[in-house]
């Protein structure tokens, strides 16, 4: 079970090994372990039985909207923030004077 990457993977596993051994008598109590819904448990369970351990574990492609901010602007940009440039004497010079 440590070796799951994601909260769902890990979810699924936790909930597999319950069942296997016992440890739950009920979806309805398995689903409350594991905080998700009585449909869900029946359907991952269902997807074990019919298709194995590496399907009910593969992970879906990600849909959504794409990034707007580039890989390489995203780092960056952590760069900066990680590491500000130094202030120099001529810009604090000038930071109380009135325009």
């Amino acid at each position: 079970m440590n070796q799951q990457k994601t909260a769902l993977g890990f979810a699924k596993v936790q909930s597999l090994y319950l069942w296997k051994i016992g440890a739950v008598e009920t979806v309805r109590h398995l689903a409350v372990i594991v905080g998700r819904t009585e449909r869900t448990i029946y359907r991952w369970l269902e997807i074990y039985r019919q298709q194995g351990i590496e399907e009910l574990l593969k992970e879906k492609p990600k849909t959504g909207r794409p990034k707007k901010i580039a890989i390489e602007e995203t780092a960056q940009l952590k760069q900066e923030i990680k590491e500000p440039p130094e202030l120099s004497m001529s810009l604090l010079s000038g930071w109380d004077k009135t325009s």
